[in-house]
């Protein structure tokens, strides 16, 4: 008798443990599925401008600092590759890069008549026009557009370093007046000490003597500190 209830009782584990394999199997596969659905989803999306628009706009929700090297394959690329702007693929990372350059300069606070700036957005319009335009009206799209991207060229041509500069100068601008200004306090706490310090020896005073010691002290820290540390905040505040 006790050996036909074991052999129940296996029989019994065995069963449920086919269920659950089973039940394990059939969750693998809906999750299997729903990923390549969402991978689907985010295929098409990026298929076409608006998903590029995400995309920019999403890296720069997060704690994305606007940097040099960026900045320069942006600009890099819309330069060697804008002739190229029938190709849909090329079009689309026109696009992109404009976009960029476009979301990097609001982002900076850059002046409207910044060439990196008026590069992006001019790119970013051109690249849609040409994208979204039908065969009939694309080179009638690049004639009219011709000069402009030609002038772009030969300016960045003669000083792409140059134009960067100039456009990542509005990032670094409040890190420099921090800088001056803290340097601007130690002056003043330095200017201060020296006056007490000054009035000490004359009238014989212990206590100046040491304030004065004291705030010269701390104004040349605060002024190394206005030279040395705060323009390494300027990954910070780009």
């Amino acid at each position: 008798m006790k050996r036909i209830l074991k052999s129940i009782c296996c029989l019994l584990l065995l069963f449920a443990m086919s269920f659950s394999i089973v039940g394990c199997s059939n969750n693998d596969d809906t999750n299997k599925d729903s990923n390549n659905n969402t991978t689907t989803n985010e295929s098409d999306e990026d298929n076409g401008l608006e998903g590029i628009d995400s995309r920019v706009k999403n890296k720069f929700s997060s704690d994305y600092k606007v940097n040099r090297d960026d900045v320069n394959e942006a600009v890099n690329y819309i330069r060697d590759n804008i002739d190229d702007v029938k190709d849909k693929e090329v079009a689309k990372k026109l696009y992109e890069h404009g976009s960029y350059l476009e979301m990097a300069a609001d982002k900076g606070e850059v002046d409207d008549d910044n060439s990196i700036r008026d590069l992006g957005i001019s790119t970013k319009e051109y690249a849609a026009k040409v994208y979204n335009a039908k065969d009939g009206e694309v080179d009638d799209i690049i004639a009219d557009a011709k000069v402009r991207f030609d002038q772009f060229k030969t300016d960045l041509d003669s000083g792409v370093d140059t134009a960067v500069d100039k456009f990542m100068d509005f990032f670094n601008s409040a890190v420099s007046s921090l800088s001056t200004v803290v340097v601007a306090i130690g002056a003043g706490v330095g200017v201060w000490g020296i006056i007490n310090l000054m009035e000490g020896y004359g009238g014989d005073n212990p206590a100046s003597k040491s304030q004065g010691v004291k705030q010269l002290m701390a104004g040349g820290g605060v002024i190394l500190l206005g030279l040395r540390v705060v323009p390494l905040l300027s990954g910070l505040f780009s």
